[in-house]
């Protein structure tokens, strides 16, 4: 994507803008915390909101649910300089 908004009930956030494109997350919980959590009834409750801008992540997994690797077209690549910018505003 190339921007995303993130706004309270009012209207009132962040406005994220990436001009080469990027990946975003807006989630109530960190990724330590979804690591932890077995069950989705395992997160704590949350007031408040992680944001996450990214050049790339990698996919989740292989093939199956059971420690398989990225398959290679969905990891990152390893050779050359990655370089992310992005610039966020209030709205």
């Amino acid at each position: 994507m190339r921007w995303a908004e993130v706004t309270d009930d009012r209207g009132a956030g962040l406005r994220f803008d990436a001009e080469s494109g990027m990946e975003f997350s807006a989630l109530p919980w960190t990724p330590d915390q979804i690591e932890a959590a077995a069950h989705p009834n395992e997160l704590p409750p949350s007031h408040r909101t992680v944001l996450r801008p990214a050049l790339m992540r990698r996919g989740v997994g292989g093939d199956d649910s059971w420690g398989a690797r990225t398959l290679p077209a969905y990891r990152l690549p390893r050779a050359g300089v990655l370089r992310f910018t992005f610039t966020f505003t209030g709205v």
